[in-house]
């Protein structure tokens, strides 16, 4: 993201606050799901802003979270 206003949109109300972070802030961050760090933390490091990008990293989450749904 590289601009806008920061808005909570979640009705389960699981998220409790929003921020900017740094790979490196995302390090020492405790995350309510651990399991996410990784992937958040490579997936700030490797995006790039265009449309083709957009689409992959829908994919990309998609598995994710498929992912995530598969091993519980």
């Amino acid at each position: 993201m590289v601009g806008g206003e920061e808005t909570i949109n979640d009705p389960d109300k699981l998220i409790y606050r929003i921020d900017w972070k740094s790979p490196d802030e995302l390090t020492n961050l405790a995350l309510s799901y651990p399991e996410d760090k990784t992937f958040l933390i490579e997936y700030i490091q490797n995006y790039k802003h265009d449309d083709l990008s957009i689409k992959n990293d829908r994919e990309l989450i998609g598995e994710h979270l498929n992912n995530d749904i598969d091993e519980k």
